[in-house]
C-alpha cells in the first residue's frame, strides 16, 4: 500500500488512513514534528548550559566559591530528573503536545528569572525552575518523534533531534563567550528567554499530536482492565534499570567534562574566555557531525555497536585534552573528536522508545534520561574532589575520569537487546 505524500490528507487514525510510522518516507507532517522537537531541544539545552559560560561574571558579582558554583549546577541537574519523571508521567496521560509546550514555557521562564536574580539563593531557585522544564522536554520530544517516524529512519530522526544539543551548546558559547562582555550576564539570560516563548506559541498553533498515543488513549479502558503479572512487568523493570544505568554513565561523563571545560580551557590552559568559546564551538561542530553519523550508522549496523565505537572515540578525545596535552594543535584536533564521540547521545532516544511500551514510553524514557541527569549531581564536584585528594592531578586529572564512565557505557550497552528497525506500535 502506497503512502499518501500530502500531509494535509492525513487524519490521525482515521479508517483506511496509514499511521504516521507506516509511511514509506517522511512527509511534511513528519518534518514539522521533527522541526518543533528539534527547536525545543536546542533551546532546552542552550538554557541549561548557558550558565557554565556566564559563571565567571556571576562568581565575581555574587562572591561565589567554586563549590557554590558546582552546587547551582548540581541542583539544576537534579531538577531535570524530577522534571523528566513528572512531565513524562503527565505526557503519557494528557498527550505529547500539551506537555512539550508546558515544558518549553517552564524553562523559558526560569531563564528569564535568572537574569533578575540578586544572589546565590534566588539564582539557585531559578536554575531549579529552568532544570525542571529542561528535564521534561527531552523525553516527550523523543517519544513524539519516535512514535511518528518510519522504523527504518528512527535512528536518523533521533540523531537529528539530538543534534540540538551541540547546536544549543554552540549558541551558548557564542552568547557567553562573545556577547557577555557587551551585554552582561543578566541580559544574556533575559534575551535568551525570547526564542523559547516564540517556539511554544508555534507548537500550540501547528504541532500535531502523536497518532500512536491517540490510539493508545482510545484503548485506555481495555488496557486498564488488563491483569498485570510479574511476567509482564519484568521486562519493563529490567529495561528501566538498564536504561538508568546506561544513561547515567553517559551523562556523568558529559557533565564531568562540560561543567568545567570553559573554565579549564580559559584558566588552566590559558586560552581566555573568548579562546575557550572558540574551542567549545569546535567541539560542538564535531558533536553535530557525530550525532548525524551515529544516526546513520545505528540504522545500518545497529544501536549497540555504534555506542561502543562512539564512546571509544570520545574517550580518546578526552585523553588528549587532559592527561596527554602535548600541544595546542593536537588538543584542538582532539576536542573535535571528543565532540564526534558525543554523538552516541543520539542513540538514547530511539533505544528507549524501542524498549518501552506506548502507555509508559514517555514516562520511562524521561525517567531513565533525567534520573541520569539527577545522579550527575555529583559530576561537577568530581574534579574539585580529585584536586583536593591529589593536588598534582589538577582539573585535567579529574576530568579524565570521564574516560572510565565512557568505557563502561560502551561495554554495558550490550546488556540491552538490539532494536534496530523495531516497530513500536504495540497498540495493534
Amino acid at each position: 500500500m502506497e503512502a499518501n505524500t500530502h500531509s494535509e490528507a492525513y487524519i490521525p487514525n482515521s479508517s483506511g488512513t496509514l499511521m504516521l510510522y507506516q509511511y514509506e518516507k517522511p512527509v511534511w507532517i513528519h518534518w514539522k514534528i521533527l522541526t518543533f522537537a528539534l527547536l525545543g531541544w536546542i533551546f532546552d539545552f542552550y538554557d541549561l548550559i548557558l550558565y557554565t559560560f556566564l559563571l565567571e561574571q556571576i562568581k565575581v558579582e555574587f562572591f561565589l566559591s567554586n563549590a557554590e558554583v558546582a552546587l547551582i549546577m548540581g541542583f539544576s541537574l537534579l531538577a531535570t530528573a524530577i522534571g523528566g519523571i513528572f512531565f513524562g508521567f503527565v505526557a503519557d496521560r494528557l498527550g505529547r503536545k500539551p506537555v512539550i509546550i508546558i515544558t518549553t514555557l517552564t524553562y523559558s521562564i526560569g531563564t528569564l528569572l535568572c537574569g533578575l536574580s540578586i544572589g546565590l539563593y534566588d539564582l539557585l531557585i531559578y536554575r531549579i525552575i529552568t532544570g525542571f522544564g529542561v528535564g521534561g522536554e527531552w523525553g516527550v520530544a523523543q517519544a513524539l518523534t519516535n512514535e511518528t517516524f518510519p522504523p527504518e529512519m528512527k535512528g536518523r530522526a533521533g540523531a537529528i533531534l539530538q543534534s540540538g544539543a551541540p547546536i544549543g551548546v554552540s549558541l551558548s558559547a557564542i552568547i557567553g563567550g562573545f556577547l557577555m562582555e557587551t551585554f552582561g550576564w543578566r541580559m544574556c539570560f533575559m534575551y535568551s528567554a525570547a526564542p523559547s516563548l516564540i517556539i511554544a506559541i508555534g507548537m500550540f498553533l501547528w504541532l500535531p499530536e502523536s497518532d500512536i498515543w491517540l490510539k493508545s488513549r482510545r484503548q485506555h479502558i481495555e488496557l486498564k482492565k488488563e491483569k498485570l503479572t510479574w511476567e509482564k512487568l519484568r521486562p519493563v523493570f529490567k529495561n528501566t534499570l538498564l536504561g538508568v544505568m546506561l544513561a547515567t554513565l553517559g551523562m556523568y561523563a558529559y557533565w564531568l567534562i562540560f561543567t568545567w571545560l570553559p573554565h579549564y580551557l580559559a584558566s588552566e590552559r590559558g586560552l581566555g574566555i573568548v579562546g575557550a568559546g572558540i574551542w567549545i564551538v569546535v567541539s560542538q561542530v564535531g558533536a553535530l557531525i557525530g550525532h548525524l553519523l551515529f544516526g546513520a550508522l545505528a540504522d545500518k549496523i545497529g544501536r549497540r555497536l555504534s555506542f561502543t565505537i562512539f564512546t571509544t572515540v570520545q574517550s580518546i578525545g578526552i585523553l588528549f585534552i587532559t592527561l596527554l596535552w602535548y600541544s595546542d594543535l593536537m588538543a584542538l584536533i582532539s576536542i573535535f573528536f571528543l565532540g564526534i564521540g558525543i554523538g552516541y547521545f543520539a542513540g538514547f532516544g530511539p533505544v528507549f522508545a524501542e524498549i518501552f511500551p506506548t502507555k509508559l514510553r514517555s514516562t520511562l524514557s524521561g525517567l531513565c534520561y533525567n534520573t541520569a541527569r539527577g545522579l550527575s549531581f555529583f559530576a561537577p564536584y568530581t574534579p574539585l574532589l580529585v584536586t583536593l585528594i591529589y593536588p598534582g592531578a589538577g582539573f585535567a586529572g579529574g576530568m579524565a575520569l570521564a574516560i572510565l564512565f565512557n568505557t563502561l557505557l560502551g561495554i554495558s550497552i550490550w546488556l540491552l537487546p538490539e532494536t534496530k528497525g523495531k516497530v513500536i506500535d504495540d497498540t495493534s
